[in-house]
């Protein structure tokens, strides 16, 4: 590929999106801000798709333009919807943990999975899967996450822990009570995941950690 530059786009999401009708155009990590606003306005959806850049930071400048990138998207994306105008946002793979670590501007909401690069795997979906936006209207889709068997794949060494949604509250003392004192207090890093997002879908690592595979925003299409 390097005959092509440093940046490609996977066919296969291509086709997914043309698939549902839509046409699909590629969007530069390296556009300008102006160009990722004139991009915004003649779409109505974006997806963020898998990848190997790195969101920790040392991806050096590459990395960096390709986040600030994903920033000014995730931001107008979301002051639209704010103003009442849908549009969508998509992230599978790096763009999933891209879409996570946005939403509450931290990198520490990535944590590394063991044995999922690559994994093979059914999905559990949670009770609020038959309520959410997503599958709330499609059983058949639902079942045959859960029943259809290896239905997902992973090619990723990070991951988002469910306990990473559940534990937004750390040791800290904050009171006494009686003879005992109670520790508490939040974990700023993360903090505003569970607001922000619903879990759909989980999967365990082979360490037996379980990681975050499907999500909704609570109020963002």
């Amino acid at each position: 590929l390097s005959d092509y530059g440093n940046a490609y786009l996977v066919a296969s999401y291509v086709r997914w999106v043309e698939s549902a009708g839509a046409r699909a155009i590629p969007v530069p990590w390296s556009a300008s801000e102006a160009q990722l606003h004139e991009i915004f306005q003649s779409t109505n959806g974006i997806l963020f798709p898998g990848g190997g850049t790195s969101l920790s930071g040392h991806g050096g400048p590459e990395g960096i333009a390709y986040k600030s990138a994903g920033a000014t998207l995730f931001a107008l994306a979301k002051a639209a919807n704010d103003a009442g105008t849908v549009y969508p946002l998509w992230g599978t793979c790096l763009g999933f943990e891209e879409l996570m670590e946005l939403s509450v501007n931290s990198t520490a909401v990535l944590r590394r999975t063991s044995g999922t690069d690559p994994m093979l795997a059914p999905v559990t979906l949670t009770a609020a899967a038959t309520q959410s936006k997503l599958l709330a209207g499609s059983p058949s889709t639902r079942d045959a996450l859960e029943n259809g068997g290896n239905v997902s794949i992973h090619l990723h060494g990070f991951g988002v822990y469910v306990d990473t949604f559940t534990s937004n509250v750390r040791p800290g003392l904050i009171a006494m009570q009686k003879t005992c004192l109670v520790f508490h207090y939040a974990d700023r890093e993360t903090q505003g995941l569970s607001s922000f997002w619903e879990i759909l879908g989980t999967n365990v690592d082979a360490m037996g950690t379980h990681f975050v595979s499907l999500a909704e925003a609570h109020h963002y299409p």
